[in-house]
């Protein structure tokens, strides 16, 4: 198996139990804690995605790695 899809199958399996943990866990909380958990938990989400969101724009924009004179290619 390649180890580039082995990474991410390893990390499917590990998403997937911490959820089902987190799942089962829920169940036996009140209704109120139940609310906190899940709101801090979309917070962090969203969080995450931000911060994922620029790096990648950081990575693929970057003016380091343009090429030159890439400014002056516009239509005129």
């Amino acid at each position: 198996m390649n180890s580039d899809l082995h990474l991410y199958v390893t990390h499917l399996v590990i998403v997937m139990v911490v959820t089902m943990i987190l799942v089962q866990t829920l169940f036996h909380f009140r209704k109120a804690t139940r609310k906190l958990i899940l709101s801090g938990g979309s917070k962090a989400i969203a969080w995450t995605l931000d911060r994922c969101n620029r790096l990648l724009h950081i990575m693929l924009m970057s003016p380091v790695k343009a090429r030159p004179g890439a400014r002056q290619n516009t239509p005129e």
